[in-house]
């Protein structure tokens, strides 16, 4: 009984331990022993924290390689989402026929001119003249086709500085 116990737990090293005590005969043997039994606890201890230092680089390198796929599936997705907003734009502008720029991210719209109507009496018989258009915000211009020359020149005598 004791020999095995000696042999599972001490076998190989002390059998390692007497050849080298052996080969290099040194002047204190038990001294020698000692020192190295201590030194093999520590190689002992060292392999089995380089075992799990082995193993630890392993999980990190598969979670590293995880985590290098996710972002490269991130960009495609970035890519993707980008190239169809593109695309949604270009749709965008190929159907937009009113003729209005199109609005900046984060621009607002400019309010659209109402027109109102003005209904003339002329005769008190109660016909009604042509109705007018009166616009109502004073930036926005009624395009009428027949006076294009008439409103450039407005424009220019408006941006003139009066002369004294």
């Amino acid at each position: 009984m004791d020999s095995d116990y000696l042999k599972t737990h001490l076998g190989k090293c002390l059998s390692d331990c007497l050849t080298e005590v052996s080969e290099k005969r040194p002047l204190d043997p038990i001294e020698y022993i000692a020192q190295w039994l201590y030194k093999h606890i520590d190689n002992i201890k060292n392999e089995k924290q380089e075992e799990e230092d082995k193993i630890k680089l392993k999980q990190e390198e598969e979670e590293f390689s995880r985590e290098q796929e996710r972002r490269e599936k991130m960009k495609e997705e970035k890519r993707k989402l980008r190239e169809e907003q593109a695309k949604k734009q270009q749709e965008l502008q190929a159907q937009d026929t009113s003729g209005l720029p199109p609005l900046a991210e984060g621009e607002e719209p400019q309010e659209t001119p109402r027109i109102q109507i003005e209904v003339k009496d002329d005769d008190a018989s109660g016909e009604k003249d042509d109705a007018s258009p009166k616009v109502d915000d004073a930036s926005a211009k009624v395009d009428d086709a027949e006076e294009p020359e008439q409103q450039k020149e407005d424009e220019k005598t408006e941006q003139a500085p009066a002369e004294v």
